[in-house]
């Protein structure tokens, strides 16, 4: 059985995600400029670091490979 812990961590990564999707399309349909962009990239990128705190296991070695990765 999975922790509700777990289930909450998991759903904040899917809106990570779909942040990341969503700002990919505006930028592809103009809706933000590419300025703008590198911006939001740095703030959602910084988000990914800091919801790795929040991991349920907080496994030492994979928060090292996650920080190389999207810090």
């Amino acid at each position: 059985m999975i922790s509700e812990g777990l289930i909450v961590w998991n759903r904040r990564i899917d809106l990570l995600h779909y942040a990341e999707h969503k700002l990919e399309k505006y930028v592809a349909e103009g809706k933000i400029t590419k300025q703008q962009r590198k911006k939001l990239k740095k703030i959602i990128s910084k988000m990914w670091i800091d919801i790795w705190k929040f991991h349920p296991d907080n496994n030492p070695l994979l928060e090292e490979a996650f920080e190389l990765n999207f810090g």
